[in-house]
């Protein structure tokens, strides 16, 4: 080997590197064969060899720290493009710690997080944390099991607490209404736009109800069915008629008419749908 390879063997490489369009100042060692040495700074970034790395700041509080300096999203892209979906990897490397998490801070507030955390076998669970009211609002656990309300899930969906439907624009019941014998609303629900109540008087006597719903449902179709008389009869022609109608005078109301089977107009219990 000649002395002059013996010493590019040796030999260290301190190369200066300043400006470079004005982003990057620094120092770097490099040897032959051996690793990049020294640190990379800019006007926004930091790289270090030990400690922290810091995109978008320069004083980096994390093993990684990325600041945007722009409004626009962080996007992550494959190389090269195309080449394979894009993908972003978070994996909790400390022992004895079994959860990986994002959180979002809001106005310098912790508000939500979403991550995964291991069960004593090891197979992983997937929730979405609240960080202000201290709770998880949605698990999944390694089953593929969904728990709202409930990170011990029993059933496909396990929900704990209420579940309610709210009719859109362009749901099939726009409104209804339960109404017992004395024109007294035992359930209702109104998503007619404008809507409101309803509510139900009693205006001709015996068997015959009016319901407001507080907005025009003239061109709405009704549908309007008795409440069996017997507990084990679901109900028929021996239950009487019930009729409706919209009511003259009074765009915003239904006219309903119960009957008992000779005709004759007698309270009955109800329901009345507005599509």
């Amino acid at each position: 080997m000649s002395q002059g390879d013996s010493g590019r063997r040796k030999l260290v490489r301190d190369i200066a590197v300043l400006g470079l369009g004005g982003s990057l100042v620094g120092l770097l060692s490099i040897e032959p064969g051996a690793k990049l040495i020294g640190s990379v700074w800019g006007d926004t970034n930091i790289f270090p060899p030990t400690g922290n790395v810091g995109i978008g700041t320069t004083f980096p509080g994390y093993a990684l720290q990325i600041v945007s300096g722009t409004t626009g999203p962080l996007t992550a892209q494959s190389s090269p493009p195309g080449s394979a979906p894009n993908s972003f990897i978070v994996e909790n490397l400390t022992p004895g710690n079994s959860k990986s998490q994002f959180t979002f801070k809001a106005n310098g507030v912790n508000r939500w997080s979403f991550g995964n955390d291991a069960e004593g076998s090891g197979n992983q669970n997937f929730f979405i944390y609240d960080e202000i009211a201290a709770s998880i609002r949605l698990f999944v656990d390694s089953g593929g099991k969904i728990g709202v309300g409930t990170t011990n899930p029993q059933h496909t969906i396990d929900v704990v607490g209420d579940v309610g439907q709210t009719a859109s624009a362009g749901g099939l019941v726009k409104a209804a209404a339960l109404v017992n014998g004395n024109a007294s609303i035992i359930r209702s629900f109104n998503k007619l736009p404008g809507g409101n109540g309803p509510t139900v008087s009693q205006p001709l006597g015996l068997g015959t109800y009016e319901v407001n719903f507080g907005v025009n449902v003239a061109q709405r179709f009704f549908l309007a069915t008795l409440l069996s008389s017997n507990s084990t009869d679901p109900g028929g022609a021996a239950d009487g008629q019930i009729l409706v109608s919209t009511r003259d005078g009074n765009s915003n109301a239904v006219f309903v008419r119960t009957n008992d089977t000779t005709g004759t107009s007698t309270n009955r219990s109800f329901y009345l749908m507005i599509f």
